[in-house]
């Protein structure tokens, strides 16, 4: 996100980007991300534009491939679990 970008929420003041850490937990096991988005120093919103969310979704894409396809098989089960309890009720 480009500094000084007017706010479209409130058209009043100016976008600043931050960089703060979300703290995701896989089975028990923390991993610190960074999280990109900017704040209005007029309004005070938190905002994420395209650019952000496209960092984001990245940094989390690059944590599952970190752990591997080990992570995504238990993940795939656990959904088709979930799936199967939803279509027996």
């Amino acid at each position: 996100m480009t500094m000084l970008n007017l706010c479209p929420v409130c058209h009043q003041g100016y976008l600043t980007p931050q960089v703060d850490t979300n703290t995701i937990v896989i089975y028990e096991k923390s991993y610190d991300l960074p999280c990109h988005f900017a704040v209005c120093n007029f309004c005070e919103s938190e905002i994420a534009d395209a650019d952000d969310t496209n960092q984001n979704a990245q940094h989390m894409r690059n944590l599952l491939d970190e752990l591997g396809a080990d992570l995504r098989d238990v993940l795939a089960s656990a959904k088709e679990q979930q799936e199967e309890e939803n279509d027996e009720q």
